[in-house]
């Protein structure tokens, strides 16, 4: 095989390799959002992060939902309790929503933030401990679910 025809074919396997590794985090990103209720208006994804048994995203939600949340504060979650939509694999259901503080397992289960890293997590962490903010969690309870209005951000994780 000539070196020009084993560049060639590397260079296809490459772009093959990254094209699957785009899906594959395009399709995490769209599982996440999926996931959360239509009560929400997601306006970007600042984090999307999926292991083998743990997954982590953080959405910024819309200004029209936090002004929502701010006016109506725990009435604004009462009908949040249902993915956009379900999979059958998927948590799809949730727990009535609650301010925070979060309980303290959350902590010390370790599986709140299992995976993934992002520059908001400990601010998330902080308003998780303080009132303000709103969680909830799947009944299977593998899922939790935390808003922090004051930072515009809803966040979605699961460890199983």
């Amino acid at each position: 095989m000539s070196s020009r025809k084993l560049i060639v074919g590397l260079t296809i396997v490459s772009i093959l390799c990254a094209l699957a590794v785009m899906i594959f985090h395009e399709s995490s990103r769209l599982f996440f959002e999926e996931s959360m209720p239509v009560e929400f208006k997601i306006a970007d994804t600042l984090l999307s992060h999926e292991e083998i048994a743990c997954g982590l995203a953080i959405f910024k939600i819309s200004d029209s939902t936090v002004s929502r949340i701010n006016s109506e504060r725990l009435k604004f979650f009462e009908n949040a309790t249902k993915a956009r939509i379900l999979h059958k694999y998927g948590n799809n259901h949730y727990s009535a929503w609650s301010e925070t503080p979060v309980p303290e397992g959350w902590y010390n289960e370790g599986s709140w933030f299992y995976c993934g890293e992002h520059e908001l997590l400990g601010s998330i962490i902080t308003a998780g401990k303080k009132t303000g903010s709103y969680y909830s969690a799947s009944v299977n309870g593998e899922t939790k679910i935390i808003v922090v209005p004051s930072l515009g951000v809803i966040v979605y994780s699961y460890f199983d």
